[in-house]
This record gives structure tokens, sequence and C-alpha cells, in this order.
């Protein structure tokens, strides 16, 4: 009954235009950490900081618990308020968000400088602000060092929604982002092991 409140609309613009990252640290104000390039954050639940941020769906995920959070799921749990109050508190910020890039500010109030290639908005090729969803080049030329012509095809892709193979590289995309997930997660309890075993060992 609460989630009729607001329409599928405002939330999905809450889960996707507010950048999870900025939320973390320059709102919740959430322990985190840059370990090896990678960000790292305190897991609102199992309290290890071991939960990453996926750029390219705007979701965070503890590998630890194995749980997923969303900007509205890391408001309830860290501001302890319930799902009306969460939402009303994202509308806040990303309307005072949008008021300071209609003033010209390079710094927003959930942290993104939309003059710097941040979600809320991002250069395009021809040097064209883009402040509409991020297509999948966008994001991945700000998180990887991939060739230009690689940019620009992916870009030319995203501008065509109707076309079937749009729908095949995001689904594409999604299972690869998954499988690096399981891959870093196996990794590390590999390495737990191992060290187990080197601890159990008994000297010669």
């Amino acid at each position: 009954m609460t989630k009729r409140c607001f329409s599928s609309q405002q939330l999905y613009v809450l889960r996707n235009d507010i950048d999870v990252r900025m939320l973390i640290e320059k709102t919740l104000r959430i322990p985190c950490r840059v370990t090896q390039g990678c960000f790292r954050f305190l897991c609102p639940l199992c309290n290890e900081i071991d939960t990453a941020v996926n750029p390219n769906t705007n979701l965070a995920r503890c590998f630890r618990c194995e749980k997923n959070f969303n900007t509205i799921d890391l408001v309830m749990l860290i501001r302890q308020t319930d799902f009306i109050q969460s939402v009303k508190f994202l509308q806040s910020i990303h309307q005072k968000d949008s008021v300071c890039q209609d003033q010209g500010d390079p710094e927003t109030i959930s942290g993104s400088n939309p003059h710097s290639g941040s979600r809320m908005q991002l250069k395009t090729p021809s040097g064209k602000s883009n402040s509409g969803p991020c297509g999948i080049g966008d994001i991945l030329g700000s998180v990887l060092p991939l060739p230009q012509s690689v940019i620009s095809e992916k870009r030319s892709a995203e501008y065509k929604p109707n076309k079937p193979a749009v729908a095949h590289q995001k689904a594409d995309e999604d299972r690869i982002v998954k499988l690096e997930q399981q891959l870093e997660y196996l990794s590390r309890q590999i390495e737990r092991i191992a060290r187990t075993i080197t601890v159990e060992r008994p000297s010669k």
C-alpha cells in the first residue's frame, strides 16, 4: 500500500539518477575505503567492509552476506526510516541537485559533479551535455579505459532502443558483471581457505 503513494517513474528516477556511491560517501557518510582501486563500504546488515558498487546498475552488493541494495534500501537501513520517509528524503536530495545544476553550481547536494561525467550529466563525444538516462557506453567510458571507437559504437547502439540488439547487449553486459562479482567472491574464498591451510599445517 505504501508504494502506491509514488509512481513507478518516480521510484525509478530515485533509484537510478542519484549516484549510489555519492549517496554513500557524501550524504549517508557510511564508512568506506578504496582497496587496490576498488571502492568498498560497510555493509549495513553484516557490518563488514566488503560491499561494492556497480556503476552499470547503480546498485551495491555485499559479497559477505550476498545482499543487493539500491538507494532507497540504503536510506531505510542507515537512517532507520520507513519506505515513505526514505523516498521523500531522496526526493528532497534530487530536487536540490536539480536546483544546483540549474544555477550552475558544480557541486550538487548528493556530491555528484555534473561537469565531471557523473550519472546526473555526462559529456557526449560531440561535447553536448546529456542530462537524461546514461548510456552503457558513457558509464563504461567513465570506469574503464576503453578505446574511443568502442565507446562510440556502444553509444550509437544505445540511442536505438527499438533494436533487439540493444537488449541482447545489455543482457550480455549484466551477465559479465555478475560473473565478475562471482569470480571476485570465489577468489576471496580461495584466499581464506589458503590462509586456513597455512595456519593448520604442522611445522616440520
